[in-house]
């Protein structure tokens, strides 16, 4: 008796064992990089990330192991891209862009063509074209299998910060550090569609309607077909540079004292605070597409993820200023 006991027991054990180990962790840590971060982005899956760093590295990480599946050496800069269909990331060495396969590490193309430093790049919906822009104030795009330039789209109003193809890739969005900052492209004839009045330098496409520009104050909505104005959220205080809006639109990741706060975005309540940050600068923050999880990577050279669904939520609604 006393044998089947203990047997049960051990068995019992073995199992609580098993099924805790099978449980994704709430903070998951990457750690390889030998220097500060610089971005952290989610595979468009969800099933990978890549960190890039100043030690001149891009890692490619399991996002729920952590496991490091790559490392491509060579990338000054810390802007990085991935292709939709997962199998290419585009790195920035200097101002030079270049594409890499995934699974091999290996080297597919250079971008050749912007004078001066590159600040950011994005896919096409079919992995198949590269949006560049930079310093020399020019959007380009490329041909992601050749290398070779398609458009070379003159802008007017400063350094290019950041570029994106529209949903169905007919478009391209410029954005730069001026008061008509934000341009909308025909990516096939290389005309310009029209332009957002906004202050700030980032901007996405929600879906094929609907385009949101962040600035310092707040967030702009728009009709991505006619460029009217829809919305317009304002926030109480400035937003920090390395705010991150959720897929969905409804939160927003803002750091501050150590502590990454979690906020909706339309009434500034807190609904989760991930603690642990330490006395870092959080030079990256990523949702995964399903927003599930964010990604944070900080100049100390490790990067987290934090499954939200696995993090307690803060003992009483608070609501924060931006």
């Amino acid at each position: 008796m006393k044998h089947i006991i203990c047997t049960t027991f051990v068995l019992l054990l073995l199992f609580i064992g098993g099924a805790l180990a099978a449980e994704e962790p709430a903070v998951v840590v990457l750690k390889g990089h030998t220097d500060a971060l610089y971005t952290v982005s989610f595979s468009f899956d969800g099933k990978k990330i890549a960190t890039a760093s100043r030690d001149k590295t891009v890692r490619i990480w399991d996002a729920e192991s952590g496991k490091e599946l790559q490392k491509l050496e060579g990338t000054v800069s810390g802007r990085q891209a991935w292709s939709p269909d997962g199998k290419k990331i585009a790195t920035v060495n200097g101002g030079i862009p270049q594409i890499w396969d995934t699974e091999s590490g290996k080297k597919l193309q250079q971008l050749v063509g912007h004078q001066g430093s590159v600040m950011t790049l994005a896919f096409s919906p079919d992995s198949k074209k590269v949006v560049t822009g930079g310093v020399d104030r020019t959007v380009r795009i490329w041909d992601a299998e050749s290398g070779n330039e398609l458009q070379n789209l003159q802008a007017i109003s400063g350094c290019i910060q950041h570029a994106v193809f529209s949903p169905d890739g007919r478009k391209v969005m410029s954005a730069s550090a001026g008061i008509t900052n934000t341009i909308i492209w025909d990516a096939e004839m290389g005309f310009e569609w029209f332009q957002l009045e906004s202050l700030g330098n980032v901007a996405r496409y929600m879906n094929e309607r609907i385009i949101v520009t962040s600035s310092p104050k707040g967030f702009s909505i728009w009709d991505a077909e006619s460029g009217i104005k829809l919305n317009e959220v304002i926030c109480q205080q400035t937003l920090p540079l390395n705010h991150c809006i959720s897929p969905d639109f409804k939160t927003v990741a803002v750091p501050r004292d150590g502590i990454l706060s979690i906020l909706d975005i339309v009434s500034g309540i807190e609904l989760q605070a991930l603690v642990g940050i330490g006395n870092v600068y959080l030079n990256g923050i990523a949702w995964s597409p399903d927003g599930k999880k964010i990604a944070t990577a900080s100049t100390d050279g490790t990067a987290k993820i934090w499954n939200l669904e696995r993090l307690p939520p803060p003992p009483a609604p608070t609501i924060r200023d931006f």
